[in-house]
């Protein structure tokens, strides 16, 4: 919300809707903040159904993920597999095999509004063209994830630890 606070400033026209996905003491302090930001752009859409989830991330220009702590987060897989952008924050273990910087979105520091509202910005000015690339690129990267492949690497990375 800072960093949507940040891009209202600079680029208001221009803006985006933000919908924020969240439940719990995280819903309350969104729509406290939502609420100081004055704005009808921000909706707060609670806790969605595993169902319906779909249709968000369809929806999205961007798709944003700014955790603290996050070891493999599967809402990264499920926003490649439909194609969308990612800006996600370095704390989420599973970016750095998915996320590969200005080809299909952006790794960021979760607290770092400046370089949050900068990766968005950029992302929203992404061309048709371009954002077509990066759909094929996320869903080139979905099809080679599997069970098997993640099992096979995390035996590995513990024989090797040994």
């Amino acid at each position: 919300l800072k960093a949507y606070e940040s891009l209202m400033k600079q680029c208001p026209e221009q803006l985006p809707q933000l919908v924020i996905v969240c439940e719990g003491p995280l819903e309350r302090l969104a729509s406290s903040k939502a609420s100081e930001l004055g704005t009808q752009n921000v909706v707060l859409a609670g806790t969605v159904d595993y169902e319906n989830m779909p249709a968000y991330y369809h929806s999205c220009d961007v798709f944003i993920l700014l955790s603290y702590s996050d070891c493999n987060p599967l809402v990264i897989l499920e926003a490649l597999s439909v194609g969308v952008p990612i800006v996600c924050t370095s704390r989420a273990g599973n970016a750095v095999d998915f996320v590969h910087e200005g080809c299909n979105g952006y790794i960021v520091e979760p607290d770092a509004e400046v370089q949050i509202a900068r990766r968005l910005r950029e992302v929203l000015s992404w061309s048709p063209e371009k954002r077509s690339s990066v759909a094929q690129v996320s869903k080139d990267l979905i099809k080679k994830t599997s069970y098997e492949s993640v099992s096979d690497t995390f035996i590995s990375a513990i024989k090797s630890t040994l």
